[in-house]
């Protein structure tokens, strides 16, 4: 006798099969479960389309992450956040995805992140050393987040980024001591295909 979860993987496909013929038919089917798990794990923000879209840095030289997003106060920091921001901010937060298909994840995902994160979110980091293995899309949405951060430290919001955790673990709830001072591990946003 089978297991009702042995119908979640052939229910999301169906799902994933009719919103891909709805919404994007002429996106591949990988580029657009990138999309789709990113509009998933980012509902609750109301994002548009195009932010959704700017977030996607999916492709060569990605250090493992698919999706990368900033928000001050709960709003998505665009290219032209210097124009609408405030002097002061309560929350800064970075959302970072990374979307599989595959029915779990390999260590060498994690292994990537845990490498790659903390030179990109290292202020002082060597922007040509980095742009030699990461791809530009990826580079400017961290230095977009690096802009911010430098910028409203002075109101000490709090700062909500990916973990420093070994390879294969997360955490998942805010840590109440993060400052902009301390930029500690806090929240990592994953999809996961069943």
């Amino acid at each position: 006798m089978t297991s009702v979860q042995n119908n979640d993987p052939r229910l999301l496909d169906r799902i994933l099969d009719d919103q891909h013929r709805r919404l994007a038919p002429h996106k591949g089917r990988d580029d657009f479960f990138t999309f789709f798990a990113a509009d998933k794990a980012l509902q609750e923000r109301d994002l548009d389309t195009e932010e959704i879209l700017d977030g996607i840095v999916d492709g060569a030289h990605d250090c493992g992450i698919d999706g990368i997003w900033s928000f001050v106060d709960g709003r998505y920091v665009t290219a032209d956040a210097h124009q609408y921001l405030a002097p002061r901010a309560g929350t800064i937060e970075l959302v970072v995805l990374q979307a599989k298909t595959s029915a779990g994840y390999q260590e060498t995902v994690f292994e990537k992140l845990h490498f790659h994160l903390p030179t990109l979110l290292d202020m002082s980091r060597d922007e040509d050393d980095l742009g030699a293995h990461t791809n530009a899309k990826l580079l400017e949405r961290t230095r977009r987040f690096l802009h911010v951060l430098e910028n409203l430290a002075a109101s000490f919001p709090q700062v909500r980024t990916p973990p420093r955790s070994s390879p294969g673990t997360s955490t998942t709830a805010p840590d109440p001591s993060s400052s902009a001072a301390t930029a500690a591990s806090t929240c990592l946003r994953k999809s996961r295909s069943p």
